[in-house]
Order: C-alpha cells, then structure tokens, then sequence
C-alpha cells in the first residue's frame, strides 16, 4: 500500500456540528473521541472542546469527563483539540457571557469558574491521562473551524502514513526473512577466539 494514498477521517456519532470533509469521513459510534482514521482505529483518538465544553469540564462534568479521558489512555496517541485560545483562558473571557442582549448571550448566569481552575485542570489532564492539548482558536470564526478542521486532518494523516510505514517496514522484514530461508542461506558462523588452549 503506497504510504500517501488515500485514508477516512471517522467522526464519532454524537459529535455535534461535526468538521465535514468531501467524501474522506464516515459517521460511526466512536468508543470515546470525535475523531480517527480507519486505518488507525486502535491508535488514534482526538477529543474536540469549544471554550464552553471545557468549562463544563472543568465544572459540574468533570467526574465523567476525566472517566473519558482515562479510556482514552488506551490509545497511544490522544489529543484534546481545544476551540479557544489560551489567552481566552488567561482573560477569562467567560466572565461576560450572561450580559448583553438575549439572543447574544451564552449564558444566562454568570461562570465562576477562575482562569487558574481551567488551566490548572488542562496542565493536570495532560500529566495524568498523557493527553496533548492543541489550541485551535476560537469555533464560532471560520478561520478558527478551518484551522481545528485542518488540525484533525493532518494529525490523522500522519498517523496513518507512520502505521503504513510501520506495516512496511514489517513486510520488507518478513519478505527478506523468508528469501533467506527459500534461498537455503544460513547466517553466519561467528567464533570468539581460540577455544584449543
């Protein structure tokens, strides 16, 4: 199999708003994560937040989102694609959601959460469960979609390419494995010294 030829991206069932992509996706139930690839199911899994997500995690959901996490830690390569910026952690832009207009507003009470609360949380999640945070800016813009969008592609890109090349590699072994045997070649025959003394 060529180490660039095509793969498909998986989005989990429940994900809500999900990053589309022309043919290259399928839908189905993810164990835990938004996304992988087929090819790297079992390698694979990135857990996509919007800022208000996170906040929920870091709040009343966090029992069930750090249980998440913990099945996360049977894939080797697990990410936490974060649809905010840290600076949106530091100034705590929060803070400012219940006021303005109704239709404007994101909340209708205010967070209480403190900006050392959520990044303290996301520091610890990624010392215990081993996942990697990756800002992507901010959901609601098309430039930040596009970048969390692209984020997903490549990282399944090149774990799919790095387990085709694994697969390779394993192949190329066995293949020259097997023609030294068929070959009848024997390895060779090291000795350490003169053992006539």
């Amino acid at each position: 199999m060529k180490l660039d030829a095509p793969f498909t991206i998986l989005v989990d069932s429940r994900e809500q708003l999900p990053y589309r992509y022309d043919g290259r996706d399928r839908v189905e139930g993810l164990d835990v994560g938004d996304y992988s690839g087929t090819e790297v199911l079992d390698d694979l899994r990135i857990e996509r937040k919007s800022l208000s997500d996170f906040l929920g995690c870091v709040g009343r959901g966090r029992d069930r989102f750090e249980r998440a996490l913990g099945r996360m830690a049977d894939y080797p390569q697990r990410y936490l694609l974060l649809e905010f910026t840290l600076e949106d952690l530091i100034g705590e832009v929060w803070k400012t959601w219940h006021r303005g207009p109704a239709g404007m507003r994101k909340s209708t009470r205010p967070i209480r959460i403190q900006s050392t609360q959520a990044i303290g949380s996301l520091f610890a999640w990624s010392l215990r469960f081993g996942v990697q945070p990756i800002f992507a800016g901010p959901h609601e813009s098309e430039r930040g979609r596009e970048v969390g969008k692209r984020i997903v592609w490549k990282l399944v890109e090149l774990a799919t390419r790095e387990k085709r090349r694994a697969r390779n590699d394993e192949s190329l072994a066995q293949h020259s494995e097997d023609s030294n045997h068929a070959s009848g070649a024997r390895e060779p025959q090291i000795t350490l010294g003169d053992d006539s003394t």
